[in-house]
């Protein structure tokens, strides 16, 4: 019946595309169930205890490790020399298993159900201090719930993390959960457009904006690969998600790069707004979440947002046909860094894309005329993320003092009003420095070793602008006399590598007041990161501009009838994919970081 009906053209062929991919993810969320629910795997939360000195039979199943830390791995201590770690596996059967385990510096014991199975050193990669081991379990697991125990030792100084993967039951796990949300992204797709994906031709934004999120989303997703079936060693925000559920600010536990401040406690530097994000999550499932996947939920909203940003932009005076949405929706969502990062959970650069999903719709805000209320909450919630994308409500006052259709009253009442409810997110961010250090400015980037290092001097210095123009303009790969032949600093590429199109920002006429407060507003961020006491190192492409990617896209849009699409602009927008794509095929992908990267 449906064949016929697909024959006679009563269902549109890409409804029928649509529909099969969303059977099939149902049939592997139903796969993955049956097999996670009938192979050995690894509990998702593990009793971490950091000391020289071991409690005693600490190793012995029954040992009470109620007052260890609670933590998902992979998990990073700074400054120890041993951290143990317990946790259990769960067999329902004799199956055969391996564990795979990695560790910073290495593992000295690891112990099954209290046997001793490894005893001894590992071998050091030398270039990152990783040590890799690969364990049969098949002859000490028992049905039903077992026990490992380890020992990472720190052997360089820094920091001691390590990594315990089942070869199978951890990774079914996450895969049960990335093809659930295929599923269900695709049931609403399907659901949402029934018979009428005709109108995507037409034009129809709800159609066009769920199938170019279920494109970024599949994207984001297999580009990840094996990033999304686990957590990054820096998944800070979920721990501050768990904190801030118990009504505390701050974590007890030395992760990377975090400060001490009141109550004894530690706090992170970047602000609170992704680990507010991740509460309800972290409420349901604990803070087990891969930030990896968090991350590219959060870049596939963005380009959602972006999307539609673009279809709004007729409210703006400006026309674009459908084509062009498309073009300057694949060049932002592939095109530009956001593809390079956009499954990379570590807690610098989740920090950066929850300020770039909000600085969208604060776009989205500007280019419908809308709410002063939402634009300043928008853009408050992105300061609340990276505290310096505050510059960016520069475009909402200088596209006030340009707009010459309101009048004086109208633009007073909008000034006010966004204004003052900007002036409650500062005051949410000064009372949370408050809080934790004492002092309403004191944000926690001078305190620790990277502070002093790059902002002992201050947070901008002009001696810092010539280098950083050079990275953000003239970065190129590094030719080197063998194989692969060339490498790419870790101070990263040119923004004319990361996103080719950005050359015809020098072409755009600013005819529209709209386009001259953006490109102000946005002047003034650049200004700020051009002196910025670090450069954003390591990186594939200057990371530092990644916020600048959402006003400097829609400002092309803008210009869309200016622009000839010609065979170079193409060639450049295919560059641009090809080259994000390679970062975010090789940065910080075990082998070819090293091979690929100046570390």
């Amino acid at each position: 019946m449906l064949l016929k009906e697909i024959m006679a053209n009563k269902i549109s062929s890409t409804n029928v595309v649509i529909s099969v991919f969303a059977l099939l993810a149902l049939a592997s969320t139903i796969y993955y169930g049956v097999m996670w629910l009938s192979t050995p795997r690894l509990g998702d939360s593990w009793s971490l205890y950091a000391g020289d000195e071991y409690p005693d039979n600490w190793y012995k199943p029954n040992f009470d490790d109620s007052g260890w830390l609670k933590a998902s791995l992979p998990y990073k201590y700074m400054d120890v020399n041993h951290v143990l770690g317990r946790g259990t596996i769960y067999a329902s059967q004799g199956l055969d298993t391996k564990i795979t385990l990695t560790a910073d510096d290495c593992f000295s014991e690891v112990y099954v159900n209290g046997n001793l199975i490894f005893h001894g050193q590992c071998t050091i990669d030398s270039v990152n201090h990783w040590a890799g081991l690969t364990l049969d379990l098949s002859d000490y697991l028992h049905k039903g719930e077992n026990q490992i125990a380890v020992v990472d030792q720190n052997n360089y100084g820094g920091g001691a993390s390590f990594a315990v993967q089942s070869s199978t039951g951890s990774q079914l796990k996450n895969m049960l959960a990335n093809s659930l949300l295929l599923a269900l992204v695709t049931i609403v797709l399907v659901y949402q457009g029934k018979h009428k994906f005709e109108t995507l031709k037409g034009g129809n934004v709800k159609h066009n904006v769920l199938l170019f999120t279920l494109i970024c989303l599949l994207a984001y997703s297999i580009v990840g690969g094996e990033r999304t079936l686990g957590f990054s060693d820096t998944s800070h925000h979920q721990y501050f998600a768990q904190a801030y559920l118990t009504g505390q600010l701050g974590i007890k536990y030395p992760l990377e790069e975090l400060v001490p401040g009141s109550g004894g406690l530690l706090y992170n530097q970047h602000g609170p707004m992704p680990a507010f994000l991740m509460m309800p999550a972290v409420y349901l499932l604990g803070p087990v979440i891969s930030d990896h996947t968090f991350m590219i939920v959060l870049t596939g909203l963005s380009s959602a947002v972006f999307m539609t940003a673009l279809f709004n932009l007729r409210r703006s005076g400006i026309e674009l046909n459908l084509r062009s949405v498309w073009v300057y929706s694949i060049f932002f969502s592939f095109g530009t860094l956001i593809m390079t990062y956009s499954s990379i959970g570590w807690y610098w650069f989740l920090t950066q894309m929850t300020s770039v999903l909000f600085l969208t719709l604060y776009l989205l805000v500007l280019v419908r005329g809308g709410s002063p209320v939402l634009a300043a909450s928008f853009v408050g919630a992105s300061m609340l993320a990276r505290y310096h994308t505050i510059l960016f409500a520069g475009i909402f006052y200088f596209y006030l003092i340009l707009d010459k259709e309101k009048s004086f009253r109208e633009k007073s009442i909008r000034f006010l009003t966004f204004t003052i409810v900007l002036s409650i997110f500062i005051s949410g961010f000064m009372l949370h420095n408050y809080l934790r250090f004492g002092s309403i400015f004191d944000t926690g980037y001078p305190s620790d070793w990277i502070g002093k290092r790059y902002f002992g001097d201050g947070y901008f210095k002009f001696n810092n602008v010539e280098p950083h123009l050079s990275n953000i303009f003239f970065g190129l790969p590094i030719l080197t006399g063998e194989y692969p032949y060339f490498k790419i600093s870790a101070h990263g590429l040119s923004v004319f590598l990361t996103g080719p199109l950005f050359i015809y920002l020098f072409r755009i006429r600013y005819d529209n007041p709209l386009k001259k407060a953006i490109l102000w507003g946005t002047f003034i961020f650049f200004i700020m990161i051009s002196g910025y006491g670090g450069d954003g190192w390591t990186q594939f492409g200057y990371r530092y501009t990644l916020e600048m990617v959402p006003p400097l896209v829609i400002l092309l849009a803008m210009d869309d009838e200016h622009i000839r699409k010609n065979k170079l602009f193409y060639a450049l927008l295919v560059m641009g994919i090809l080259v994000n794509l390679f970062g975010a095929l090789t940065y910080r992908r075990p082998g070819l970081y090293e091979l690929f990267y100046i570390i």
